[in-house]
């Protein structure tokens, strides 16, 4: 495990309320009975830091899971043997990317199956960000993207993350493909709060500032009342307004692109990251062939 880093803020450095400039807080390894042979695939962390999230896309006994992990001290990196629940997803499919609803009553799934088709599955929670109530082996509504967008992609195109707005009436997921035209956000819109059932494409939101070939998105979030969209693609942190609240036809560029320095010799690329309103961001990587590490940065 790796201790605890402090840095501190210098009198030059402010507040960025475009999530500029991340400074480093700490690192730590993610060591559990599911870590090793698994592949991790994304993170969340969410209900004030006090619940941590991983999806495991592929494991030896060839199953896929999320799995649920309880802070004993909020937004900690910390989480070793602290499994509170796991669920097992469809294997008819990859899993690809998750998001949870504001309320943290619904949770959504992203997974491609063999004859690239992709699916959103969700689950929905009695209590907020907790999948304990799901059992092992819950039975997720599951719906299929049949749009000419997204139907028929090379896996390397898919769709692998996912976010919805605060207010559960629109989804966002990432694409990097000739058939939307290069780099985009995919923007649904549903027919009430966080159900999927008669949900329509609204628009191929086109992403500015993006090199065309580097557009292999970690991470989506939408933060303060859906006003920004924060994205991390090819170890960037790119802070976008959204001119009408929760709609992507309108980014703009807030600041400079952000690099994320990796800490402790971790080089390779990013296994899924959140970011919380309070400034907090984390993102994972694979430490060695049984261990994946934890990052934590402030903005703050």
């Amino acid at each position: 495990m790796f201790p605890l880093i402090p840095m501190l803020l210098s009198s030059t450095q402010e507040e960025s309320d475009n999530f500029e400039n991340p400074v480093f807080i700490e690192a730590n390894t993610l060591r559990d009975s599911y870590s090793p042979d698994f592949i991790m695939h994304d993170i969340k962390m969410v209900n004030s830091g006090q619940t941590f999230f991983s999806m495991y896309q592929a494991g030896p006994d060839g199953n896929q899971y999320i799995i649920q992990y309880s802070n004993t001290v909020p937004y900690q990196t910390n989480i070793n043997s602290s499994i509170a629940a796991y669920i097992i997803l469809p294997t008819t499919t990859v899993a690809t990317g998750f998001c949870f609803s504001h309320d943290g009553l619904t949770l959504f799934c992203l997974g491609r199956n063999s004859n690239t088709r992709d699916y959103i599955y969700t689950f929905a929670l009695t209590t907020p960000w907790d999948i304990v109530s799901l059992g092992a082996d819950p039975s997720p509504n599951i719906y299929e993207l049949v749009d000419s967008a997204v139907t028929g992609l090379a896996y390397a195109d898919s769709l692998k993350r996912i976010a919805v707005s605060e207010d559960g009436l629109r989804l966002y997921m990432p694409v990097d493909s000739p058939v939307t035209g290069g780099n985009n956000i995919l923007q649904y819109d549903l027919p009430s709060p966080n159900v999927l059932t008669g949900m329509t494409l609204n628009q191929i939101a086109s992403v500015p500032y993006v090199d065309a070939d580097n557009f292999d998105v970690g991470m989506i979030a939408l933060l303060e009342n859906d006003t920004k969209m924060v994205l991390q693609y090819d170890g960037y942190l790119v802070t976008f307004s959204l001119p009408v609240n929760g709609d992507s036809s309108g980014l703009v560029l807030l600041g400079n692109k952000s690099v994320i320095p990796l800490q402790n010799g971790v080089t390779n690329g990013g296994l899924g990251a959140t970011i919380e309103n309070n400034g907090d961001y984390y993102y994972g990587n694979e430490l060695d062939a049984t261990d994946y590490i934890i990052h934590k940065y402030s903005f703050q």
